[in-house]
Parts: C-alpha cells; sequence; structure tokens
C-alpha cells in the first residue's frame, strides 16, 4: 500500500501533492475535517470527549440537512439521517460522532466512532454519495480534512466549527523493531536493532517519543527488563505513530506477562492520586505461552475501596482514538470471547492476604452453571514502565461486550444495572413488587419469573450465601438481553469480603435493609421458589460445594500462585509465610467447626424447614 496515493500516476510525493490538489467532494455537502481521537474539543454532557466531524455546504445555495446522512459504513450509507436544518452556502455544522453514549444538549450526535488508525466516513443522499474521506494513521489529538475544499490533509491543531488551516500531505512511516519482543529468560543480554525512514527517535522510560529523544543509530544491549518506543520523524511530514516494544528479561515467571507501558509522570499522577476517573494514553503488551499481543489503549485505575491500598486496580480501555477499537485474542483460551473493549487488572482488597477469595468463589460459580454470570480470570504479572508490579487478576470487565460476546447476541440489545438502582428504574420496580406484593401468590410469583432468570437468582444466592461475603450491596450486576429471552441475570462481582465470619446466607436472608434483600427475603417466601431453591442448594452442596471440592480449588490457586508469591509480597512490603497463613485460614474457616452443619443450621432458621426437610435435602452434604 502506498504511502502516497496517486491514482493513475507514478506513487512519488510530487504527484500525491498534484493529486491532493485536485480532489475535491462529489456533491453539495463536504467532510471539511475530522477527528478521530478528540480530547480537547467541544465537551459533552458526560463530561467525556468524542470523536467529531465537521461538514460544510460547498454548493451555491441553501440545503436541508435532512437530505443527508452520515455514515462509517458503505453498505449502511444512510446509518444516521442529519436534522431538518437549513445549512447556507458556507455554512458549517460540527456533528458528535458518541456511538452508544446516552448524552443530552443540543449537539448533533452520531451513533458511531471512528478509529484513528483506519476508518472512512461517507456523507451521502438518496441519489448517492456527496463526499467521503479516508481516515489513515491519524495522530493522536490531530485531525484530516480538506485545504480550500480539495484534498486530504492532516492537521495537529484541529479547528472544530471554522475554517483549516495549513494541512501536512503525509506522515513518516511507522518504524518497525528488527528484534522480536518477548520474554527472554536465561540470557547474558537483548540486542535491540530498529528500522525507519528518517531519524529514529526513542524512550526507555514509557513516554512516548519526541524530535528531542534519543537518537537511533545502532542496536543497542538491554539487560534488564525494558520498554522501548519510538518514532520515526521526517522534515516536511508528521511523525509517525509510536511503536512499543516491551523485553522481559531474566525475570523466570510461570504466568502470562502483561506490559503497560505510558507516560510515567501522567500514570504517577493518578497512581499517587488514586484518582479513577482520569484515563491516560498508553499500550498494553500481554505475553502469553509464546504468543505476543500489543495495542495502544488508555490507562485507568478503577474501584473504590482497594485504590486506598498501595497496589491499585488497573484498567485498560481499546478505544479507535489510541488505536484499535478492540483487543482481538482469545486471552480466556478455547472458552472465553476473542474480542474484548476493556480488561481489567485486579489486585483487591484480599490482595494483601490470600490473593484468590474473589478467585476462589467466582471459579466455582462458573462451575456451578452459566446462569449466574462471573469475569472469566487469569492470574498474570505486570509491569508498569518496566518496573514490576506483581500479581493481578486479569479479568473481564463488565459491559455491553462482555454480554454480547459471552452470549452470542449484539451489543445494542443489551442492559446492564449497577446497584443501588434508582428508585425510577424498570429493575427497582421489580425489586418493590417483591417487597410490597404477596409473594405466597403463584400469580405474583409467575410475573417475576417472566421478568428474572430464576436459575441466575438462585445460583447468584447460593453462592454468596455459601461465602458469607459481607460486601454485597453494591458489589453485583444485573445484566439482560432482548435477544436472550429479556430476563435479568445476576452477576458475581467482588468477593473480597467472603470467608471472613461464620453466617452463612445471613446476607440473604437476615433483616438488614440492603436493597437487593427486597427481592431475596420475600420471593423465598413462596413454595415454589422454596422447592426450587433447596433442590439446588442439595445438589451443589453436594458436588462443586462440597467441602472436598472447594479444599480442592483451594489448593490449585494456591499452587498457580505460590510460584510468584514472594517477590510479589517484598514488592509491596509483605510476607510469604503470612500470605500461607491467610491460605490455611480459608482451609480452616470449612475444616474448623464444621462449616457445612453451620450452614444447614442457618438455613433451617431462615427458611423455617422442619428436621425431616433438613435431613431430605442436606442429608449428604459434607
Amino acid at each position: 500500500e502506498s504511502q502516497f496515493p496517486t491514482p493513475g500516476s507514478e506513487n512519488t510525493q510530487d504527484n500525491h501533492l498534484t493529486y491532493l490538489s485536485g480532489s475535491s467532494p462529489l456533491g453539495a455537502l463536504a467532510i471539511s475535517e475530522v477527528m478521530p481521537s478528540n480530547d480537547r474539543y467541544l465537551r459533552q454532557s458526560d463530561g467525556s470527549y468524542y470523536d467529531w466531524a465537521e461538514l460544510v455546504n460547498v454548493s451555491g445555495e441553501s440545503i436541508d440537512l435532512s437530505n443527508f446522512f452520515l455514515s462509517d459504513d458503505p453498505d449502511e450509507p444512510q446509518k444516521f439521517q442529519l436534522p431538518q436544518k437549513t445549512l447556507e452556502p458556507g455554512g458549517r455544522i460540527v456533528v458528535i460522532l458518541c456511538g452508544k453514549a446516552e448524552l443530552t444538549g443540543s449537539s448533533i450526535k452520531a451513533p458511531f466512532t471512528l478509529s484513528r488508525k483506519e476508518s472512512w466516513l461517507y456523507v451521502s443522499t438518496a441519489e448517492g454519495f456527496s463526499d467521503y474521506i479516508r481516515i489513515y494513521d491519524v495522530p493522536y489529538q490531530g485531525s484530516v480534512g480538506r485545504v480550500d475544499g480539495t484534498g486530504t490533509w492532516y492537521f495537529t491543531n484541529p479547528t472544530p466549527g471554522s475554517s483549516n488551516g495549513t494541512g501536512v500531505a503525509s506522515i513518516s512511516p511507522t518504524p518497525t523493531v528488527l528484534t522480536e519482543p518477548g520474554v527472554y529468560n536465561n540470557v547474558e543480554s537483548v540486542t535491540v536493532e530498529l528500522s525507519g525512514s528518517g531519524e529514529i527517535r526513542y524512550t526507555l522510560d514509557g513516554s512516548l517519543p519526541n524530535k528531542n529523544s534519543r537518537l537511533y543509530t545502532d542496536p543497542f544491549i538491554l539487560t534488564k527488563t525494558t520498554v522501548i518506543r519510538f518514532a520515526s520523524f521526517e522534515n516536511g511530514k508528521l511523525p509517525s505513530d509510536a511503536v512499543t516494544a516491551s523485553y522481559i528479561i531474566n525475570e523466570n515467571h510461570t504466568m502470562p506477562v502483561v506490559s503497560i507501558a505510558a507516560n510515567p509522570g501522567e500514570f504517577a499522577n493518578i497512581y499517587k492520586h488514586y484518582t479513577e476517573n482520569i484515563e491516560i494514553r498508553g499500550n498494553f503488551t500481554l505475553f502469553d505461552n509464546g504468543n505476543r499481543i500489543t495495542e495502544d489503549c488508555g490507562v485507568k485505575l478503577y474501584g473504590h475501596t482497594a485504590l486506598q491500598l498501595p497496589k491499585k486496580n488497573l484498567k485498560v480501555n481499546f478505544r479507535g482514538k489510541y488505536g484499535a477499537d478492540v483487543l482481538s485474542y482469545p486471552v480466556y483460551g478455547e472458552d472465553g470471547p476473542e474480542i474484548y473493549d476493556s480488561l481489567c487488572l485486579r489486585a483487591g482488597q484480599d490482595n494483601p492476604q490470600a490473593i484468590m477469595r474473589e478467585e476462589l468463589f467466582t471459579s466455582l460459580a462458573a462451575d456451578m452453571s452459566d446462569h449466574v454470570l462471573v469475569q472469566k480470570t487469569r492470574y498474570c504479572i505486570v509491569y508498569v514502565n518496566g518496573e514490576y508490579f506483581g500479581i493481578y487478576a486479569m479479568k473481564e470487565a463488565y459491559n455491553e461486550t462482555y454480554y454480547a460476546q459471552n452470549k452470542g447476541v449484539s451489543e445494542e440489545s443489551v442492559t446492564i444495572v449497577q446497584p443501588p438502582v434508582s428508585y425510577r428504574s424498570e429493575f427497582y420496580s421489580l425489586l418493590s413488587f417483591a417487597a410490597s406484593k404477596d409473594m405466597t401468590d403463584p400469580a405474583n410469583y409467575e410475573y417475576l419469573c417472566q421478568k428474572i432468570d430464576m436459575d441466575s437468582l438462585i445460583d447468584w444466592m447460593i453462592i454468596q450465601g455459601y461465602s458469607a461475603n459481607g460486601d454485597v450491596e453494591q458489589n453485583l450486576r444485573y445484566f439482560r438481553s432482548t435477544e436472550n429471552g429479556n430476563r435479568w441475570q445476576y452477576a458475581m462481582y467482588d468477593l473480597d469480603w467472603a470467608f471472613y465470619e461464620r453466617v452463612p446466607f445471613s446476607n440473604m436472608f437476615s433483616d438488614s435493609v440492603w436493597q437487593y434483600k427486597m427481592l431475596t427475603r420475600n420471593i423465598i417466601k413462596n413454595p415454589t421458589f422454596r422447592q426450587r431453591f433447596l433442590e439446588r442448594c442439595q445438589e451443589v452442596l453436594e458436588t462443586t460445594l462440597s467441602t472436598e471440592n472447594v479444599l480442592k480449588r483451594i489448593d490449585e490457586l494456591e499452587s498457580i500462585l505460590d510460584p510468584e508469591v514472594k517477590r510479589d509480597r517484598a514488592r509491596w512490603g509483605y510476607n510469604y509465610n503470612g500470605w500461607k497463613g491467610f491460605v490455611q485460614s480459608l482451609r480452616n474457616f470449612i475444616t474448623k467447626q464444621n462449616y457445612m452443619s453451620i450452614i444447614k443450621t442457618r438455613l433451617q432458621n431462615y427458611l423455617s424447614m422442619t428436621n425431616e426437610e433438613v435431613a431430605q435435602y442436606f442429608g449428604r452434604c459434607k
């Protein structure tokens, strides 16, 4: 593919400039400027910035915008119809390309976004195309558009709503690394060789290179884990995109390795002040069993209480403004999706202790069934700008993409609710219905069955009750899809406070006023639901949640973590023997005082079970 498109002529830069000066729109409404990586202009009602496109009337007559459509897909040119509005000759409008975001305000909003790496934008009428433009390798925070109504030029200072200034015709080609980035064990050093046009400038601290960064002249030697970021610089062109190459040297890890690169000052700022509402530009690289996948991304912190700990949760978001819209790789093997728009790197509140409470119970929940939703998880080792950050749990992020990919539905069909739910929401009306109606009435129960996946609710109640999780209230999610029965399903989230107090099922049936109990404490009064619940309890307490199986899962997680724990504990000021003690405390939780017996007693009390029922349902549970 030529760096200088020149239809009908030799591919030279001079011919490319000639082609640009003659290229012009086809119809009355033209694309003047497009910004596909916006973090500075036209802040919207949710406080965020979105892609935008500026359109201009290049005809000599007034036009009705409602006769025109905007799209990113030539096979669906009428994806978005512009509003009914008269645009005078030379008049300009700016359209916010916000995708699925629900925004308020008077700006025109189109339901798609663009990638700065490569995408297209089309303006059309019922008769055909009025204009189109290719968005290709647009610099981050830059734009692409026309100068004096012709060509396709790059701009480093976008001008939404105003005429464009002087543009640059081309960008320096992206350089390459000839030494494969990767995990190198048992080596003395790694020699890194780069190749590209013009001057190659590079950094070793995670920052993006500029014209004053180190000049690459010859291959250089690395003797420790390092992140290299480099770009090409040529006179008369914009700098190339930066390439990120991570080298994990003589670390000898037993887990997949994640390397995060980001401006060190920006990262230190959000980490020091544990700011979760700021996303910085970065790069994500995963080394997994000989495979390497790398994508530019946004990096941020996430969580609440856990952010106050020294080791904080990280989240990477894949967006078109950084590079690819998604990460395309089977992170969790054949059983998981191959597309992710976000990944969580979770430390959590249990990290100073057993490092496994969340993973223990979500893995058991996943084994129970696919009715209750969980985030797939893999332990990994994280480096930030070449610095060791230790053991993290790499988890799917809960969002529309998660549900769509796991359930085979469209993202547009998915609704997610996070508690505490609004009093005005449909889900709250279901909670209120359960709390205010007679749940022994079969008609009332049947109504809830039409709205809620009862198998999902029951499995969620059992795993939460068994684990005696003391922090449920806001730590769950509700999902549904119009393409998957449109019934609400329950999702596990954050079980760091499980197995602390031996009070099983108190979190489901006690008298506390937590919002979700409006349903759990009342629906159990229905005889049909009660029987379903007890039958399912019997099944899983004899199998997945049997003492033998839970102890086996603790052993499995311990064996995965053990080879890496000493270094992680030293990094964060803890010790290995302390971790071993916390893991043993999980075993003791269910072996000391006969935890299964406590479960039987508490369920008998909460559900007013007879001795005969206890024997019937729990006689074989051990």
